[in-house]
């Protein structure tokens, strides 16, 4: 699923840094993220690694047991230094279903939104 959600910001990348700073940190090796970058032509995102970092544990996107979870943050920086502003915490709120968090920033979902038959039971990478 977080393929699916970085192939519909790999476009933008350009635009959204016209206003602010992006990066995409995962709990993986340099090297892998260079491979990963290369392998679904990501070369416009920023990608990040978090190993050796404890930015994953601390920023809950990653849980005790080492498993990732897919959290977006928002920081802010001012005089006073930098700061988290927001985060999709609701990836941790149940729901009946898939959690859906980040949806108003994931292309797809809302695309699916405007078709007659919605969302369904669609999951990215399935057909």
């Amino acid at each position: 699923m977080c393929a699916a959600f970085l192939d519909g910001w790999r476009g933008q990348v350009s635009h959204l840094q016209a206003r602010m700073a992006i990066a995409v940190v995962a709990q993986s090796s340099p090297e892998r993220l260079a491979a990963l970058q290369a392998e679904k032509n990501w070369q416009e995102l920023p990608l990040y690694s978090a190993e050796g970092t404890r930015y994953q544990q601390d920023y809950l996107g990653e849980n005790d047991e080492g498993a990732q979870l897919p959290m977006l943050h928002v920081f802010t920086q001012s005089d006073d230094g930098i700061r988290h502003f927001w985060g999709s915490e609701m990836l941790f709120e149940p729901s009946p279903w898939q959690p859906r968090h980040v949806d108003a920033l994931w292309p797809m979902w809302n695309l699916f939104d405007l078709t007659p038959d919605g969302r369904g039971d669609h999951m990215p990478g399935q057909r």
